[in-house]
C-alpha cells in the first residue's frame, strides 16, 4: 500500500463539489487519452472520521444499521509508473462524517439517500438475526461482522454514480467499495420458439426461509 502521506502521492484534490472535480481534472485527462485506468484503490477512514464512528458503534445485541454521508474527502494520485506501460493507484480517504436522513432501518438493511455527489457510509451490525427482527438477535453467528456489500448496495452506489461507498463492519473496520465492483448482468431477451425454461427454487437460508440479504 503506498505512504498514506508524503511524496508518493503525486496530487490530491479534496471534494467539494463534483464540478470542481470535474474541471480540476479536465487537462490532464485531456494530454494523456491513453493512459491506463487506476490499477489498485485504496481506501482510508481518517483520525477524525474514524474516532466519531468508532464512539457511535455499539455491540448491543438490539440494533439496527445506521447511515452517514460523506462530508469531507479527498482523491489522491499514486503514480506507479511514469513510463509506458502507465500505471496509477489511487487512494480515497475520508475525513468527515455526518449522520444521514434515515427513511427506514432494520438488521440487514437502511433505507437513505445522501445528496447529489456526497458518498455515503453505513453499517452492517455485529449480530445475526432470526426473521431480521431485532428482538431475536444474537452478538455474533454467521450473519455478523459482514464487510461485504450487497448487491442493492452496489446498485445504488452505480445508480447514484459516486465514487466510493464506504461499510463499518466492526468499530475499527471499514470496507471501501466502487462502481466496477459490480457489472450489472444484460437483459435476457426471449427467441421466437425458445421453450421456456424449467423453474427453479431459489437457494434459502436455514433461518425463517428467506435468503440472508445486506444493504
Amino acid at each position: 500500500m503506498p505512504p498514506l502521506f508524503g511524496g508518493a502521492i503525486a496530487c490530491e484534490i479534496l471534494a467539494v463539489r463534483p464540478s470542481l472535480l470535474t474541471a480540476l481534472l479536465a487537462p490532464y485527462l485531456a494530454v494523456a487519452p491513453s493512459a491506463s485506468p487506476q490499477a489498485v484503490r485504496y481506501g482510508v477512514v481518517m483520525a477524525d472520521a474514524r474516532d466519531s464512528l468508532e464512539h457511535t458503534w455499539t455491540d448491543s445485541v438490539r440494533q439496527v444499521e445506521r447511515a452517514y454521508c460523506v462530508v469531507g474527502w479527498s482523491i489522491g494520485v499514486h503514480h506507479v509508473t511514469r513510463q509506458p506501460p502507465y500505471m496509477d493507484d489511487s487512494l480515497f480517504r475520508v475525513y468527515l462524517v455526518s449522520p444521514a436522513a434515515v427513511r427506514s432501518a432494520g438488521t440487514s438493511t437502511v433505507d437513505f439517500d445522501c445528496p447529489e455527489g456526497v458518498p455515503e457510509l453505513h453499517t452492517h451490525t455485529p449480530t445475526t438475526c432470526l426473521r431480521g427482527d431485532p428482538r431475536e438477535c444474537v452478538l455474533g453467528g454467521p450473519d455478523a461482522f459482514s464487510c461485504q456489500p450487497s448487491r442493492a448496495d452496489l446498485e445504488k452506489l452505480q445508480m447514484r454514480n459516486d465514487r466510493f461507498g464506504v461499510i463499518q463492519c466492526d468499530r475499527r473496520v471499514f470496507r471501501f467499495y466502487f462502481v466496477d465492483d459490480y457489472r450489472r448482468p444484460p437483459p435476457v431477451v426471449a427467441q421466437p420458439g425458445a421453450s421456456k425454461p424449467p423453474s427453479s427454487t431459489p437457494d434459502t437460508a436455514t433461518r425463517g426461509g428467506t435468503p440472508p440479504t445486506r444493504s
